[in-house]
């Protein structure tokens, strides 16, 4: 592991199991591994390069630095190709009216920006129009994987252009989703639907994409302003029957009667759209992701919008993405979770950078006294004078920081199979001129080593490729004149079919589903605790068991859940029996719900606890605790002849074999379908009469 790796301990541990070996007259074999199957011969030559003997960055991988030559195995799949761009740096100063600029928004000409817009053009221009030269095809955009040290704002920027470009991109590896607007604007519609006096939220609201006809900040003025009462009061005596009015009164009866997945999911079936349109692709992942959290929440906490409003914004976690695989996307990460991924063209953008708190860290270990191996914890705290121990801990905490950089850059080096590229930017200093690159960044330590390197032939300097200089390149040209291809990665226009924003018409009430158990309810077997803790057992039992399930498995199964082998020499019995082959086919569903319709019913709904469907049958089955009583309860028919009913119309012409499984015996019982279709008769008589 590089992170957080002490190379001393590698090393002392190392010479501990030497030892340990030569007493027992063996030996501890140095294995170098050094064919790499991923990288092409120009990226693991510019690694060997920068990781050389007598390099900065060599002292990062621990006592046998420089000793870190590769061998390539693709050498027949083409060249490779590395390149250095030029440092973005910060135009000249210009006068602005400090009454009216944004303090909190980054200018287009900021040197990150102007790096992820030129990266984002560059990208667009690959896609479709280059050849990867090791797959004989056009560039992906899915080949590309970008890879920075830390989320900050070049991060979200790279984001943003990429997509304003049409480059197809995989989203964030972590997700904020309390920064993200998206979700901020369903937080302020929820806090307002429970607390309709929260004048903030509503102004939010009001401005936001997620009403029909949002206000601009005149319509906002104008309602705000001089208001007596609070803003929803002084909004319905002004709108009281605009569209905006009755969907935010929707939005508040809607709030107290479903959970809070239920309340955004609606909200977001009608406005993700503009949604999309106002706040980009970006909003698309972090209003799934509020969904899938928000249903989290229902299952382990209750329905309670206003819980979750708790809850959610006292979190502060961010939600990972698993980005393994891109797919026909680009993706954008930290190198920390890029450990073990790889690319055929990885970026670099932020080498200039030096995250990391100013001065170093305050937190530093110091060496226990009497015991070198051990460390204790010491906070620095501000001070005027320092005493030159503390100096010197500040420089080990230092020096470990850097050694981890650097092992990280060789991290991200070798994440590159065909393509690596470098670049970065850097802003002013404190005196406001502009800024240096650190010969600790990863921008410099690369600088220097080319610089350095004692190599038959140097890089090459290209002009007129990069608008702030000429680059550095090492290995092949790019080649281009490959067409744009369907697989380009270019994000399509997505146009949605005119019937789907043709406006429905309206029922007088929606539909109620009516369970088919409550529809069937009738008269049971007598509970019993005991028979019933035993059927659930073989129902738990039977879950994941299959016609292929063999009799010692069944065993095992049956002991862990305290159940007599006999019954398990019963049920594989009765499994494998070729008449009832249906019920237990390896193909069937378990625990399968479905919905339908039933002419003189309502609308019904069940889950049955085994169903196979065939081309030419169905087989139904359905668990029930107890034994087989010398006549079935007529609730447990009227329930099969509902389920019965349901499949039939749904697959019309199919025979349906239907049959109960009594678990505490383990009996199956077949169940005739002139008698269900009796049953079913009569429970549409009765419908009609009680809705007279």
């Amino acid at each position: 592991s590089f992170q957080g790796a002490d190379t001393l301990a590698f090393q002392a541990a190392q010479s501990h199991f030497q030892h340990k070996l030569k007493a027992a007259q063996s030996e501890l074999r140095d294995v170098k591994l050094r064919v790499s199957y991923r990288s092409l011969p120009a990226v693991l030559e510019m690694v060997d390069v920068v990781f050389g003997k007598e390099t900065i960055a060599s002292s990062g991988l621990g006592p046998e630095a420089g000793d870190t030559s590769h061998e390539p195995d693709r050498k027949t799949e083409g060249e490779g190709t590395f390149e250095v761009w030029p440092i973005f740096k910060p135009l000249e100063a210009e006068e602005r009216d400090h009454w009216q600029a944004p303090v909190d928004r980054v200018p287009d000409t900021a040197p990150r920006k102007r790096l992820a817009k030129h990266l984002a053009e560059t990208i667009h221009g690959w896609i479709g129009k280059r050849l990867l030269v090791s797959k004989d095809r056009p560039v992906e955009a899915g080949d590309i994987l970008i890879l920075l040290q830390s989320r900050n704002e070049l991060f979200d920027a790279l984001i943003a252009e990429l997509r304003q470009h049409g480059v197809a991109v995989a989203g964030a590896d972590r997700l904020k989703l309390r920064e993200n607007l998206a979700v901020l604007d369903l937080m302020a519609l929820a806090q307002f639907c429970v607390l309709p006096e929260d004048d903030l939220a509503l102004a939010c609201v009001l401005k936001s994409s997620l009403l029909p006809d949002p206000f601009d900040d005149a319509m906002l003025t104008n309602v705000a302003v001089g208001r007596f009462g609070t803003l929803w009061m002084n909004l319905q005596s002004m709108h009281g029957t605009s569209e905006n009015v009755l969907w935010l009164q929707e939005c508040r009866n809607r709030a107290g009667r479903t959970g809070p997945h239920g309340f955004f999911a609606t909200v977001l079936t009608r406005f993700r759209k503009a949604m999309l349109a106002r706040l980009g692709e970006e909003a698309l992942d972090a209003t799934n992701t509020l969904l899938d959290v928000a249903l989290d929440f229902e299952r382990q906490e209750g329905t309670s919008l206003a819980a979750f409003l708790h809850w959610f914004m006292a979190r502060e976690e961010d939600v990972k993405r698993e980005l393994e695989t891109g797919g026909s996307q680009l993706r954008i990460m930290t190198v920390h979770g890029a450990k073990g991924l790889e690319a055929n063209i990885v970026i670099l953008p932020d080498a200039a950078d030096m995250p990391g708190p100013k001065g170093g860290s305050r937190l530093l270990t110091a060496p226990a006294t009497g015991n070198v191996n051990m460390k204790l914890p010491f906070f620095d705290v501000t001070t005027d004078v320092k005493p030159e121990k503390i100096k010197g801990w500040k420089d080990d905490e230092r020096d470990k920081t850097l050694a981890e950089k650097k092992r990280l850059l060789y991290v991200a080096m070798t994440r590159a199979r065909d393509e690596l590229y470098i670049t970065g930017s850097v802003g002013r200093n404190s005196a406001g001129n502009p800024g240096t690159v650190s010969p600790d960044c990863w921008y410099g330590l690369i600088d220097s080593a080319l610089k350095k390197a004692e190599m038959a032939k140097t890089p090459r300097s290209v002009e007129g490729v990069h608008p702030e200089g000429p680059l550095c390149r090492w290995g092949a040209d790019p080649v281009p004149g490959a067409t744009r291809g369907p697989n380009d990665g270019t994000a399509p226009e997505v146009r949605l079919p005119a019937w789907l924003e043709e406006k429905t018409v309206e029922s007088a009430a929606p539909p109620t589903w009516v369970g088919i158990t409550t529809l069937a309810r009738g008269e049971s077997t007598i509970f019993d605790r005991a028979a019933a803790e035993r059927g659930n057992a073989i129902h738990d039992l039977l879950e994941n068991v299959d016609a292929t399930t063999g009799r010692e498995a069944l065993r095992q199964r049956a002991e862990k859940r305290n159940l007599e082998s006999t019954l398990a020499d019963a049920l594989h019995a009765l499994i494998r029996r070729a008449d009832v082959a249906g019920f237990f086919d390896p193909a069937s569903r378990t625990e399968e719900a479905f919905a339908g319709h039933v002419a003189g019913l309502p609308p019904v709904r069940g889950q049955v606890d085994r169903l196979l469907v065939q081309p030419d049958q169905i087989w139904l089955l359905d668990y029930k605790s107890g034994r087989k009583p010398a006549e079935t309860p007529q609730g447990y028919l009227r329930q099969m002849a509902g389920y019965c009913a349901v499949l039939a119309e749904a697959f019309p012409g199919r025979a349906i074999n239907s049959a109960l499984l009594w678990t505490q015996s383990g009996e199956l019982q077949p169940l005739d379908s002139r008698q269900l279709s009796r049953v079913l008769d009569e429970m549409i008589a009765e419908h009609a009469r009680n809705a007279t």
